[in-house]
């Protein structure tokens, strides 16, 4: 969301209408600068409200902002505009989430947790479930319910060496449903993740996640 802020600021500066100047004038060459910045914070705004999975129709904020740009600045409805922006992504992103568990729990070798929390197991391991306690060694792939990856640990590094305990609520619930050796999915609701608040940057907030994890004997 911080182009959409940088492009919510970049509008209110600059909301007097414009005149006719030489080409090589002075105030041309600040308006050519201003432009270009404005274009920049405009696609990349466009891409961060597009990623929280707001449909969003491009033609029509262009016609508004030349509407928007004529007026004078208004802070207040600056940020009522910014508020709505967030109430929007937010619902996109709790809806996008609830689909995510909805798929995880209807796949094949799947196991719906009280908690909500969906194990499935792609390869059993063996000997018993993992404790909280225990000391394990994996690799995952973490995904958003878009799809981005936002953490992994991949072949090409060591596997991951942890207590079980120590993740969110929801992972160490989901890992004391495996055994080593194995290869699961595990789908976790927001509220056993991250919660209202999220990873600043990286995670939105109430996002559901979802792990592929490899566990080593």
């Amino acid at each position: 969301m911080r182009h959409i802020c940088l492009l919510l600021v970049m509008l209110a500066a600059l909301g007097a209408k414009a005149q006719t100047v030489a080409a090589d004038s002075l105030e041309r060459a600040v308006a050519v600068f201003f432009a270009s910045q404005f274009k920049v914070a405009y696609n990349n705004g466009l891409a961060d409200v597009r990623a929280t999975g707001i449909e969003i129709d491009s033609a029509a904020v262009l016609r508004l902002i030349a509407q928007e740009i004529t007026q004078p600045y208004d802070s207040l409805a600056q940020d009522r505009a910014f508020e709505l922006i967030d109430k929007a992504a937010n619902a996109a992103v709790i809806a996008s989430s609830k689909d995510m568990l909805e798929a995880a729990a209807k796949a094949e070798g799947a196991t719906v947790l009280p908690s909500g929390v969906v194990v499935e197991t792609i390869t059993p391991g063996s000997g018993d479930n993992i404790k909280r306690s225990d000391i394990i060694e994996m690799r995952y792939i973490g995904r958003l319910p878009d799809g981005t990856v936002f953490d992994s640990i991949p072949d090409s590094e060591e596997p991951m060496r942890s207590i079980a305990g120590q993740f969110v609520p929801g992972m160490t619930e989901g890992l004391t449903q495996m055994k080593r050796g194995g290869r699961y999915i595990i789908t976790i609701p927001a509220d056993k993740a991250y919660g209202e608040h999220g990873v600043q940057g990286i995670i939105p907030p109430n996002c559901a996640l979802q792990f592929e994890i490899t566990l080593y004997n």
